[in-house]
């Protein structure tokens, strides 16, 4: 009977005291700092690009921050840059359960900066691009399943310039000089899985340099391996708005894959 309540003790003991350990562990400064150094060092392989990560804040076991992220391209200049990127997840069901589930992703002031020399040559993230499409070998479908509860860009910037064009002309829409600024997006993904993505959009808004401006868009979106779904499309401009009957489209994943490696950048 000691021995069985000696047994007992000593696993209570280890099921508070090993949790403790990691956790005081991992929230170190050292600990943090490797694996700052570990997410630039796999960031940069997997890109094919410079990155660099100003600070990262990982809380065990379920939230994480990055801040100060930056993606260089070819020329050395900012392709993509993130103020701060946060993230809170529930670790229990993914052990236990397989469904990575995502409390909330928060992106704040994002900016993304596209640039070629002329109309016909590559883009500056060519090689990011070609990296990313580089054949891997073929795996077998994930069975974990992806909820992600919140996904929310706060402040986000994007512009493609054709560096050989003339300047835009205030006022006016430019094909060769497109800036969309104050992105802002919330939306959530109730299932992301190999086989189907499903995603509502709450709010997604932009003004474009031109002076174009969308107020919102809403949309119910599901992606699956063989058709795309549209629903509750709404779309609300400063001085109107326009809704759309739901519409099905017989396009999967393998077509907007193959599209996705064959576009010319």
């Amino acid at each position: 009977m000691r021995l069985l309540r000696g047994i007992i003790v000593v696993l209570l003991v280890l099921l508070v005291a090993v949790p403790a350990t990691l956790y005081l562990v991992l929230s170190s400064d050292p600990a943090q700092e490797c694996l700052r150094c570990a997410v630039e060092t796999e960031l940069s392989d997997l890109l094919g690009a410079d990155v660099s990560v100003g600070r990262l804040s990982f809380r065990p076991f379920n939230r994480l921050e990055i801040c100060g992220i930056a993606v260089f391209d070819e020329r050395n200049d900012t392709a993509l840059a993130i103020d701060c990127a946060e993230a809170r997840f529930e670790t229990a069901d993914f052990i236990f359960h397989k469904k990575l589930i995502t409390d909330y992703v928060r992106l704040q002031r994002p900016v993304v900066r596209l640039s070629r020399d002329s109309a016909g040559a590559p883009l500056n993230i060519a090689g990011i691009i070609a990296r990313l499409n580089r054949p891997r070998p073929e795996k077998s479908p994930s069975t974990v399943v992806v909820r992600l509860n919140s996904v929310e860009i706060a402040d986000g910037m994007l512009s493609y310039d054709v560096l050989s064009d003339s300047a835009p002309v205030p006022g006016r829409f430019c094909p060769g000089h497109i800036l969309v600024d104050r992105v802002s997006l919330q939306a959530f993904a109730p299932r992301v899985s190999a086989g189907r993505i499903d995603l509502t959009v709450r709010r997604f808004g932009f003004e474009e340099r031109s002076g174009f401006v969308l107020s919102n868009l809403e949309a119910k979106v599901r992606l699956a391996s063989d058709s795309v779904a549209v629903d509750r499309l709404a779309i609300t401009l400063p001085a109107s708005q326009i809704s759309f009957r739901p519409l099905s489209v017989p396009v999967g994943f393998k077509e907007l894959s193959a599209v996705g490696r064959t576009a010319p950048v």
